[in-house]
């Protein structure tokens, strides 16, 4: 456990209403009395209320002192905790934490409608133009349209377009705006280090009542969405099959064992771009049985890969702003 973790446990340890003797916590977390005492004081630091009385420890009524934070830091709170590798903690830790965000929803219930940003994995995102992201913080919880200036890779553009900007969120590594784009008049994504600049835009919006941001994702294997339905069926080989069985790689998929070992996985996604590259990263070990577009477009990948031939340059599929 790391001091980090222990000082956590520590905080929740300490709420027994008789208190608890250096001794008891010294036992409890495998330390010395002394680090109990080093522990006690870094708490009180941070601001928990700490009563001794004849020897015993606990936390205080009202356990810390008052720290005002608005609804934007409130917000990045809650977006921290709702990071999945706390989430999926076991124990006291993820129950205090579970207690915590509830505690945070209803802090902000009243403050903001709609949550500003969700989380997802560890980022690997490129560092956004200063002040995007805050200024696009403050646009979708004032719902004030912005005009953005943004580079697009898969249509190779540099415009400036008007958005009304619904939620950030992080997904693959990257952090994204999902909202109305005025240019085209439905739903797209943003990958932040592409946008070049934000500024305030005239009016104000509503975020529509069916915006389902899982729901929007769905047909895509990752962020890509595009305008199609395609019914992909891949064979991995057998040595692949544990792999397979045993991870999750999309909500709609559904696998089945062969009997010769490998495994038929089926997936409809509205665009193969994304689950092309993924599946040369295998190395020949997966086939793809259909579509026949989709075997086409692994092979011009790794021949690209290769420096053999064709180049991976085939535009993806429109509605690709966040690619």
């Amino acid at each position: 456990m790391s001091r980090a973790e222990r000082l956590f446990a520590l905080y929740f340890f300490l709420d027994a209403k008789s208190g608890r003797t250096l001794a008891e916590l010294a036992r409890r977390f495998n330390i010395s009395e002394r680090t109990v005492f080093r522990d006690l004081s870094a708490l009180e630091a941070s601001g928990v209320v700490i009563e001794q009385v004849d020897g015993r420890y606990r936390r205080a009524s009202g356990a810390t002192r008052p720290v005002a934070l608005d609804s934007g830091e409130l917000e990045l709170v809650r977006l921290a905790l709702s990071n999945p590798v706390l989430e999926r903690q076991r124990g006291p830790i993820a129950r205090a934490i579970r207690g915590l965000i509830d505690r945070l929803d209803g802090a902000l219930r009243d403050r903001r409608p709609t949550p500003v940003a969700s989380l997802e994995g560890p980022d690997r995102s490129g560092d956004p133009a200063p002040g995007a992201a805050e200024s696009l913080a403050r646009a979708i919880r004032k719902r004030r349209p912005v005009v953005l200036r943004y580079r697009s890779l898969s249509g190779g553009t540099d415009l400036e377009r008007g958005v009304d900007p619904w939620r950030l969120f992080h997904r693959e590594g990257a952090w994204y705006l999902v909202g109305r784009c005025h240019l085209n008049d439905e739903a797209r994504l943003f990958r932040l280090d592409r946008i070049a600049w934000v500024r305030p835009g005239p009016g104000s919006f509503e975020v529509p009542a069916d915006f389902d941001l899982d729901r929007l994702l769905e047909s895509a294997w990752s962020v890509f969405v595009g305008d199609g339905s395609h019914e992909i069926v891949l064979r991995f080989a057998p040595e692949l099959a544990p792999l397979v069985e045993n991870a999750r790689h999309h909500p709609g998929e559904r696998k089945e064992r062969r009997s010769d070992g490998s495994v038929e996985y089926r997936v409809t996604l509205s665009s193969l771009e994304e689950i092309a590259r993924w599946i040369v990263g295998f190395g020949g070990r997966v086939e793809v049985e259909q579509p026949a577009e989709l075997a086409r477009r692994v092979r011009e990948l790794a021949l690209a890969a290769l420096g053999g031939g064709e180049r991976a340059g085939a535009k993806s599929p429109r509605r690709t702003d966040r690619s």
